[in-house]
């Protein structure tokens, strides 16, 4: 694909592509607490299917700015299946959007998603963005 492409592309296995630009970042429902777990989590779990995040845009490229991230190899994971808070984007006017269980999506400053915390883009435990299942911190940080 190239700039200006308006082909929607389905891809069932993310791994599949190679244009990283244009990689969609999944979230795959197995998480708890923020740690991996060998059982997915059902969507019966989710606490708030609203702020739930299924999927958002992730960093594809090192010079996106603003990024609180000071580990330079954390740093450089760019297109990652992940998509946490250390992966958000901003390369839209600062910002990315983001999709939520429940079907609706939103665009979002990065500066609100994310805050700096022990060398890393974190978790602010937002009310409307939920990480974990359970709108827990998947960084252990108090709401905000």
């Amino acid at each position: 694909m190239r700039d200006g492409d308006k082909r929607v592309v389905v891809v069932p296995d993310s791994s599949a592509v190679t244009d990283r630009r244009y990689k969609r970042q999944t979230r795959r429902l197995l998480e708890q607490a923020g740690k991996v777990q060998r059982n997915p989590v059902k969507l019966a779990m989710v606490k708030d299917p609203s702020a739930f995040v299924m999927f958002s845009d992730n960093r594809v490229e090192l010079n996106e700015t603003p990024y609180f991230g000071t580990d330079v190899v954390k740093a450089g994971t760019l297109g990652s299946p992940q998509n946490y808070t250390s992966r958000f984007s901003s390369r839209h006017n600062g910002g990315g959007n983001i999709a939520f269980s429940d079907g609706h999506a939103a665009y979002f400053k990065y500066s609100y998603v994310c805050v700096p915390h022990s060398g890393k883009p974190s978790d602010p435990a937002k009310p409307d963005i939920h990480w974990s299942h359970d709108g827990t911190s998947v960084d252990g940080l108090p709401p905000q």
